[in-house]
C-alpha cells in the first residue's frame, strides 16, 4: 500500500502526468464508474461561451449563501449548452427568484447526455450532499432517445466488482505508466482510444431506448420518492423543442415519454411546469428560443425560468414546501411505447 502511494506521488510529482492546459473547446466528459460519463473540472469554451465545472462534476455556479437552494436537474438543455453563465437556466431561474422576492442560490446538475437513471445516481454520489431544498427535474430527452445502447443495461455491468477494479487501476497515473512499459506503442495507443470510447461501445445490433419508457416512469418515481422522504420539494419541468414550440401535433417519437412524466407528476402531487408555456408567453419564434433543434438560447431559458417562478410562486414556495406525496407504492405499471421506430425494417414496436 505504502509502495503503491509513492510510485502514484512519484509520477504525479516528476511530471509524468501532462499539466492542465488552457481552457478546451467543447464538453470534455471523462469515463465514470458509476454513471458512465461526467464532465471533466476545469475551464472551457464552447460555441463562443465560456464555463467552469468543480471538482464536483458539476458546471461551477457563484453561491450567495442565500436562505433558499435550488437544484436543477436533467441532461445539456438544462446543463445550458452553447450559453454563457448568465444565459443559462439556473441562473435565470435565480433572477426571476429574487425579482419575486425569494433570495435563493440555485445549483445546476445539468450534465449534457444524462438520462433520468444517471441523474438518480449523480444525486445520490453529489447531489443530496448539496442540501437543495427544491429541485427542478427536467430529464426526458435522453430517455427517449434512440440509441446502441440501453443505460441499465450498461449501469448493471459498471457495477460488476472485476470491472470496478479495472477502472479503478486505469485511473492511476502510476498503473497507466507502468502499464505502458509493457506494451506497443501500437497497442497503447489503442487502448487510451478505446478508453475515451468505450461508454459509447455498441452491445446491441439494434436501437433502442436509453431508458425504456416503464423503466423511465419508475426511476422519475422513484427520484420523486426519494425526495419525499428527504423532505425537498419538487417541481418536475417538461422541456422543449422546436417542435414542440410551433405546437406541431404529431405523433412524434417523444409523446409517450411527456405523458408519462405528467402522469407520474400528477400522481405524486409535485408540481408540472411546462417550457412551451413559457416560451410562447414569451412570444419566442423557434429559432429565438433554440440554438439548434433543442437546447434554449439565453432568452428561452430566460423565459421558462420566468415561467417557473410563476408556476413556484402559484404553488405558494418557499412557504409551501411542496414535497411530494411520499404515502404512495412505488410507481409499478407496465406501460406500452407506442411510437413505431421507422427504418428499421422490421416494423416491431419498442419494448417497453
Amino acid at each position: 500500500m505504502v509502495l503503491g502511494v509513492s510510485v502514484e506521488l512519484g509520477v504525479r510529482l516528476f511530471g509524468w502526468v501532462p499539466a492542465p492546459g488552457p481552457p478546451a473547446e467543447g464538453v470534455p466528459l471523462s469515463a465514470h464508474p458509476t454513471r458512465m460519463w461526467a464532465l471533466s473540472p476545469g475551464a472551457f469554451h464552447q460555441h463562443g461561451a465560456e464555463y467552469a465545472v468543480g471538482e464536483n462534476g458539476l458546471r461551477k455556479v457563484e453561491e450567495e449563501g442565500a436562505p433558499h437552494r435550488v437544484l436543477t436537474l436533467g441532461d445539456s438543455s438544462v446543463f445550458g449548452h452553447g450559453v454563457s453563465d448568465d444565459d443559462t437556466l439556473h441562473w435565470a431561474l435565480g433572477e426571476a427568484l429574487e425579482e419575486a422576492g425569494v433570495s435563493v442560490d440555485v445549483l445546476c446538475g445539468g450534465i449534457p447526455g444524462y438520462s433520468t437513471l444517471q441523474t438518480q445516481v449523480l444525486l445520490e454520489e453529489v447531489g443530496w450532499g448539496l442540501s437543495p431544498e427544491l429541485l427542478v427535474v427536467g430529464s426526458l430527452w435522453s430517455d427517449n432517445h434512440y440509441d446502441f445502447f440501453e443505460d441499465a443495461a450498461w449501469m448493471e455491468a459498471l457495477a460488476r466488482p472485476a470491472w470496478r477494479l479495472e477502472f479503478l487501476l486505469d485511473r492511476s497515473h502510476a498503473w497507466r505508466w507502468l502499464r505502458r512499459g509493457t506494451v506497443s506503442p501500437e497497442e497503447s495507443e489503442s487502448r487510451e482510444i478505446e478508453a475515451k470510447i468505450g461508454w459509447i461501445r455498441s452491445p446491441y445490433s439494434t436501437q433502442g431506448r436509453r431508458v425504456a419508457l416503464t423503466r423511465y416512469a419508475r426511476a422519475l418515481d422513484e427520484i420523486l420518492l426519494e425526495a419525499a422522504k428527504r423532505n425537498v420539494g419538487v417541481v418536475v419541468l417538461a422541456p422543449s423543442n422546436r417542435v414542440r414550440l410551433r405546437r406541431d401535433r404529431g405523433p412524434h417519437p417523444w409523446d409517450d415519454y411527456f405523458a408519462v412524466m405528467e402522469r407520474v407528476a400528477s400522481r405524486r402531487g409535485a408540481l408540472w411546469v411546462d417550457a412551451v408555456d413559457g416560451l410562447l408567453s414569451a412570444e419566442l419564434k423557434p429559432e429565438q428560443a433554440f440554438l439548434d433543434e433543442m437546447h434554449p438560447t439565453g432568452d428561452g431559458n430566460r423565459a421558462i425560468a420566468a415561467e417557473l417562478a410563476q408556476g413556484l410562486a402559484k404553488a405558494g414556495w418557499p412557504a409551501s414546501s411542496l414535497v411530494p406525496n411520499g404515502t404512495l407504492p412505488l410507481f409499478d405499471e407496465p406501460l406500452e411505447d407506442t411510437w413505431i421506430l421507422g427504418g428499421s425494417g422490421a416494423g416491431d414496436r419498442v419494448r417497453p
